[in-house]
């Protein structure tokens, strides 16, 4: 005897260089911002990379207790601040399709896409 299991995705959350919302980051988007910036000179990369795009940065106690803090990973954190920020998705299966609904913003109009280039 068989049984389906299936995975239900209730939101989706993001920490990204440009905003942790996805209204931040649609915003970023319309505006033609990447996110990316020299590391800052005490950044131990300050004098390997041009450009990065470095997460915002995340007080650990936000998302864990205290005590924890001292041994958690900043990928750990990253990921539990997603998670308590996400983004309301609701995702529903009719028939074969699969359909996604979210609150989003929208672009001025496709005047303003591609940004346009200094000249």
């Amino acid at each position: 005897m068989s049984q389906r299991t299936g995975v239900v995705v209730t939101g989706m959350g993001m920490v990204t260089p440009v905003g942790t919302t996805a209204a931040e980051v649609m915003d970023a988007m319309c505006e033609g911002r990447s996110g990316l910036s020299r590391p800052a000179p005490d950044h131990p990369l300050y004098d390997s990379l041009d450009v990065a795009g470095f997460g915002p940065p995340i007080d650990p106690t936000t998302v864990l207790p205290a005590p924890e803090t001292r041994v958690m990973d900043r990928y750990i954190v990253m990921a539990l601040r997603a998670a308590a920020t996400r983004s309301r998705t609701r995702a529903s299966r009719s028939g074969a399709t699969w359909t996604r609904t979210a609150s989003r913003s929208s672009c001025p109009g496709p005047a303003a896409w591609p940004p346009s280039k200094p000249r």
